[in-house]
């Protein structure tokens, strides 16, 4: 299994740092990546620098592009991934994208990431049975947007009939239902269910941009004010490597430990969703390396 983890927060930055793109390098580098590089394609970059390696890959994945202006669970495999699907799931369980693994470490915060269709019920009752297991409970802090639900999303919600008009109002119902509590109050974008369970809504932009995970993930350490903690990032498990690529540099700058970890979901994913999120992984690379990877290691 090749997997990313958060460096340990007991070093300093500049060893954090470091042991992340170490961390980085043996994962671009593993005989899976390269396997699946190959296998559209690609080149083999074994022999190339990290900082060539990810300059090379930050142009290849764009071949693992199957979104086209999309929402994710409208992708669907094009006929060369039906004809090697077999061996590419199999590299891309090996990357630790298919399946859940054990959380790892004793959590301060468990941050349900808000998303789209039934994931805002899904990653409630994952939250839940990690809260559970807590004997120290964990603040609770559901991360979402006023984003309004699609056409497409409605048949998710019909038994809910016009309580559901935003992603808030989905993940709210889904924290409510997983752990049996109720809105105590509301002031300004956050919703106390009491009980040290709260939701953050962050508000989208002025230009009418709607705000993303990183936004109320940024409005999330604004209003809690957080540092020199260990946070959970509860998602679906495709999306686990990236969400910890995107909130690094919280980690780095608050001190934190970020662990991050899916959910078991019936939706049946597609090799190309799997490959999308792969996409999505070295993307989140390329601006990680561009804002830390110093010159003088671009040799490494």
């Amino acid at each position: 299994m090749v997997e990313i983890k958060c460096p340990p927060r007991d070093l300093d930055v500049n060893d954090r740092i470091n042991i992340l793109f170490d961390n980085i390098s043996r994962y671009i580098s593993s005989e899976e990546f390269q396997e699946l590089v190959l296998l559209f394609g690609g080149i083999d970059y074994s022999n190339l620098s990290l900082k060539e390696k990810i300059d090379y890959l930050s142009e290849f994945v764009k071949v693992w592009d199957y979104r086209n202006n999309r929402e994710r669970w409208a992708i669907r495999n094009d006929e060369f991934i039906e004809q090697n699907k077999t061996k590419i799931m199999q590299l891309l369980e090996r990357l630790n994208l298919v399946h859940p693994r054990p959380l790892e470490n004793k959590p301060n915060y468990i941050l349900i990431l808000g998303g789209a269709r039934n994931n805002n019920f899904y990653r409630p009752g994952k939250a839940k049975t990690i809260y559970d297991i807590c004997e120290e409970k964990p603040i609770v802090v559901g991360l979402t947007c006023d984003r309004e639900i699609s056409k497409l999303e409605k048949d998710c919600y019909l038994k809910y009939g016009d309580r559901i008009k935003t992603e808030a109002d989905a993940i709210s119902i889904g924290i409510e239902e997983s752990f049996d509590v109720r809105v105590k109050s509301r002031r300004d974008n956050i919703v106390d269910f009491g009980n040290n369970i709260y939701m953050i809504s962050a508000r989208n932009y002025p230009d009418g941009r709607r705000a993303n995970t990183y936004d109320t993930f940024k409005e999330f350490i604004n209003i809690f004010n957080i540092k020199d903690q260990n946070i959970l990032l509860v998602t679906n498990q495709p999306y686990t490597s990236y969400q910890l690529f995107k909130f690094i540099d919280f980690a780095l700058e608050n001190n934190l430990f970020i662990e991050s970890i899916g959910c078991d979901i019936p939706d049946n994913l597609q090799e190309a969703n799997y490959l999308q999120e792969l996409k999505s992984n070295i993307d989140a690379i390329k601006m990680l390396s561009d804002r830390y990877l110093l010159e003088e290691q671009y040799g490494r």
